[in-house]
């Protein structure tokens, strides 16, 4: 019972961190993107990934 629990968490933080780096790259690529073409950048997008980065570091050292 508990490995079934400790497996599923496992799991459950590995698609964590799959889904946090998907993010941080798709925003990143947006923000690069959008620089180029309209000269203009969102503001939230540094400092979303930066606070990302930090939990991806928290989760990761759990693996």
């Amino acid at each position: 019972m508990l490995l079934r629990f400790d497996r599923a968490l496992l799991n459950a933080n590995r698609w964590s961190v799959i889904a946090i780096l998907g993010a941080m790259a798709a925003m990143v690529f947006v923000n690069v993107a959008l620089r180029f073409t309209t000269d203009r950048s969102l503001l939230w997008v540094e400092e979303t990934s930066r606070y990302l980065i930090i939990w991806l570091t928290f989760l990761v050292s759990g693996l």
